[in-house]
């Protein structure tokens, strides 16, 4: 169940390009109102609390006692749990401005930081746009078995990329040009290309 300003995105989609199964249950957080987005499990839930600014603090919460502030992010925020709820994903209003956390059983949250920063380096190594230092990024599913995250990365006047990032340590394990990535994943791209572009 979605409380206050959640927007569904995509719900329950699946790509049946490929062999794999991706899902997207993304919701998108919009910045005036607290919301709440519970896990799969139930067992966890995040908190968006607008700080006044155009800024939603996350909290993921584990019960009434245990609280603990993950991301302040700007919004619109979008949001996505992995399927097993060991992970989640959020995409701010800024070019980016992405984040993918660990997060298990035991309440607590474990940013894998390096993520950003691999996806802008296998993008900018693409060759035609070098001087992408921050591509706006906005994740885009989960593999059915949470294991990995698909994240859209574009930039001004080139090619948008689709990535494939292992979900437990942020590395780049797979990516795709704005064609190959349109094709294979048609049903996870957002309403109207997303951005996705040739050069």
């Amino acid at each position: 169940m979605l409380v206050g300003a959640l927007t569904l995105a995509a719900c329950g989609q699946e790509d049946g390009s490929s062999t794999e199964k991706w899902t997207a249950d993304v919701v998108t957080v919009d910045c005036c109102t607290t919301s709440r987005l519970p896990s799969p499990s139930g067992t966890k839930s995040l908190i968006f609390e607008p700080d006044g600014a155009g800024e939603m603090r996350v909290i993921l919460s584990a019960g009434w006692l245990r609280r603990e502030e993950i991301a302040a992010a700007a919004a619109p925020v979008l949001a996505s749990w992995g399927p097993g709820s060991q992970g989640v994903f959020l995409s701010g209003g800024r070019a980016g401005d992405f984040r993918l956390f660990h997060t298990p059983d035991n309440g607590s949250a474990t940013e894998l930081t390096g993520a950003p920063g691999a996806i802008a380096s296998a993008y900018r190594a693409q060759g035609e746009c070098p001087a992408a230092s921050a591509p706006e990024l906005r994740g885009l599913g989960w593999s059915a078995d949470g294991r990995r995250v698909l994240v859209l990365a574009s930039a001004p006047s080139c090619s948008s990329m689709v990535m494939v990032l292992d979900a437990g340590d942020g590395r780049v394990l797979e990516r795709y040009g704005a064609d190959e990535a349109a094709q294979r994943f048609a049903g996870l791209m957002p309403a109207g290309g997303g951005g996705v572009t040739g050069p």
